[in-house]
């Protein structure tokens, strides 16, 4: 009746870290912020190291990656296929609107007296539109 209880308690622990690897898999291979290399690593990781990968991979996997949405709230396509979130803009598309409110930013640094003329006089060159 000893054997029974023991291989009792090794299939309850063993089933559910079967389901917990198999998720762990899947998650890795369908995440959209990884290349193809860091999945393959993480896969091989998971594989052969599998207690030690899966909590290393879960320890290292971002927080608000369960909230990113890359594709949009319609079945996958949101009318533009760029895997950023919705509202998200790259950075130069970023820097393409900001002068105007900038150079008003450095003028009014420049009027207080927090930036000098040479200072100012840069700073407004980098930021006007060439």
């Amino acid at each position: 009746m000893d054997e029974f209880w023991w291989g009792f308690i090794i299939v309850m622990l063993y089933i559910p870290f079967l389901f917990l690897w198999g998720f762990t898999l899947v998650d890795d291979m369908f995440r959209k912020d990884l290349h193809a290399w860091s999945k393959f690593l993480w896969a091989l990781l998971i594989l052969f190291v599998p207690i030690i990968g899966i909590f290393i991979y879960f320890i290292c996997r971002p927080k608000a990656y369960d909230a990113y949405d890359a594709m949009g709230p319609s079945y996958g396509y949101s009318g533009s296929n760029t895997g950023y979130p919705a509202g998200y803009q790259p950075p130069v598309a970023q820097m393409a609107e900001m002068p105007a409110s900038d150079i008003d930013a450095l003028t009014r640094m420049h009027d207080g007296g927090k930036l000098s003329d040479s200072e100012y006089e840069s700073l407004k060159q980098r930021l006007s539109p060439a």
